[in-house]
């Protein structure tokens, strides 16, 4: 509190209580003059004829007088209120409250909590962690990968159907096996009893029945599907190829000492063959001059799958194939 205010505040005080604080010798002056000293000295500077006058000094009150008057205990009630300061019990009862201790024991709580588990030291450790599990699990699948040789195995089959042999051997399995499906159904069963070692329940195992080699229909209809997708199609193949006529054979046969390179069978003989059997026997319902009879024809168009149709999408998938081999080698 500046010292203005402290002598406003104890002026105003003195006045609200000049009953109590007349009769004290030490306020009497102040009584006698009705006014405070600052007042009294603005209105003394100022007279009639406007002539300045000093002005006087300005009547301080002893120390000792104020602090008896502070210490009496008649006049504590009146005396000037000072504004209440903060001890330290209260700044203890504040900040131990429920709400603000756990406030200041949260950080401290998840601090200890941090302290227990093993938390990484950076990102780039996380990530190194990371690149390092993975590189370890891609090098335990490359060498499962490389002792079952399932990699080798598989650029074998890749190599074999990158080629027109194998597309033409591609379609003749998908037809061979919807034939098969026909003429040895699976009707066998082996019934397998229950094994209470292992927790199995009796179940059946299906087999192909072999019998029917022994019958007519299962050869008469494997020959008929044979002739007009295999056999009849490498006859036209091997003497109808155009690829005795390329250039490629004609600049071999040209030197004498290197070995002709051609083609045995024409790929795209066979499959325009094929192409116009299926479309014959098939749809048109050739037997061969009476050497098939209907139902044999009937069966193999009911066995390969998509009947006639399918075989003639078999025959332009490998005239594709062929040309596209063709013009690669060119």
């Amino acid at each position: 509190m500046l010292k203005e205010d402290l002598v406003t505040q104890l002026e105003t005080t003195l006045r609200a209580n000049s009953s109590t604080f007349g009769s004290e010798p030490s306020f009497k002056e102040f009584y006698a003059r009705g006014g405070s000293p600052t007042k009294k000295e603005k209105s003394a500077t100022a007279t009639s004829d406007g002539e300045a006058k000093p002005k006087p000094r300005r009547k301080t009150v002893k120390k000792e007088e104020l602090e008896s008057a502070y210490e009496s205990p008649q006049r504590v009630d009146y005396c000037v209120r000072i504004p209440e300061t903060r001890t330290n019990s209260t700044i203890n009862s504040e900040d131990t409250s429920p709400g603000k201790a756990l406030i200041q024991r949260t950080p401290r709580a998840v601090q200890r909590v941090a302290e227990r588990i093993p938390l990484p030291p950076s990102p780039a450790a996380v990530t190194e962690y990371i690149d390092r599990n993975t590189s370890f699990i891609t090098n335990q699948i490359n060498a499962a990968i490389k002792k079952s040789r399932i990699s080798e195995g598989a650029e074998g089959v890749r190599e074999v159907l990158s080629s027109v042999v194998g597309v033409e051997a591609a379609v003749l399995l998908v037809e061979a096996y919807g034939l098969q499906r026909h003429t040895l159904p699976w009707t066998i069963t082996v019934p397998v009893p229950e094994i209470k070692l292992l927790g199995t329940k009796p179940f059946s195992i299906y087999g192909p029945n072999f019998f029917q080699l022994l019958g007519t229909p299962f050869w008469s209809v494997s020959l008929l599907w044979a002739s007009t997708s295999l056999i009849i199609p490498l006859l036209f193949s091997y003497f109808f190829n155009l690829t005795l006529q390329s250039k490629a054979y004609a600049a071999a046969a040209k030197q004498s000492s290197v070995r002709k390179v051609t083609n045995t069978f024409d790929p795209l003989t066979f499959n325009v063959a094929k192409g116009l059997l299926a479309w014959l026997v098939y749809a048109q319902g050739f037997r061969f001059w009476g050497l098939y009879d209907v139902d044999t024809i009937i069966a193999v168009n009911g066995s390969v799958p998509f009947g006639s149709q399918g075989m003639l999408i078999g025959a332009g998938i490998g005239v594709i194939a062929s040309l596209y081999d063709a013009i690669l080698k060119k």
